[in-house]
């Protein structure tokens, strides 16, 4: 039995669809993990981090960190662990930024931009060799393919659908500045999946 079929047993009326799309974008990315995992268990940075670097590298400078979590597709708050983690290691630069002291201006520096160019050039030779006994049209349709996702889960993101039921109200609430922090803490209480 699959597991969107086990689900569908013992939760009837859920959709399960979306597993179909989902599981095999996880396995391809815990593959894609497992590729490069060896490159990076010696690499002075982890793959979160090249991210950052690489974007840097080849993306105008000096840039603020809403704009890297921006392009990158991750939070601020993780993108701001990410920088903190550079900065101590001299691979980037954050200088207080005169238009908006609240955003510092991030550059990469000398010796971050030896990381990239020594490190993704090798990510580059083995996902070219994973990837090599797929055929032209295959890599068409498989860009497609995640290019429409990639926009789908975008747009989802922007716009998160409303959840019914209770919580639903204690939303509105908050927007409209209605209810006392405790009285919001007690609506959770009461139903802990919000």
């Amino acid at each position: 039995m699959s597991a969107p079929q086990s689900w569908e047993r013992d939760h009837p009326g859920l959709d399960t669809s979306s597993m179909a799309v989902v599981g095999p974008l996880k396995a391809a990315q815990a593959a894609h993990d497992l590729l490069v995992e060896p490159l990076f268990a010696t690499a002075p940075v982890g793959p979160a981090e090249l991210d950052v670097l690489l974007k840097l590298r080849l993306g105008p400078q000096p840039t603020i960190a809403v704009a890297l979590a921006r392009a990158i597709g991750r939070s601020g708050a993780a993108i701001s662990k990410t920088l903190a983690k550079l900065d101590q290691r001299g691979y980037v630069t954050r200088t207080p930024n005169p238009a908006d002291r609240r955003a510092a201006l991030v550059e990469l520096t000398e010796v971050g931009a030896q990381v990239v160019d020594s490190l993704f050039p090798r990510q580059l030779a083995l996902e070219a060799a994973a990837l090599s006994t797929l055929t032209a049209e295959q890599r068409a349709e498989i860009t497609a393919a995640l290019t429409t996702l990639s926009d789908a889960l975008r747009a989802a993101a922007a716009n998160p659908p409303t959840r019914p039921g209770p919580c639903a109200g204690q939303r509105s609430d908050r927007r409209h500045g209605a209810g006392s922090d405790e009285a919001e803490a007690d609506r959770r209480q009461d139903d802990p999946s919000c």
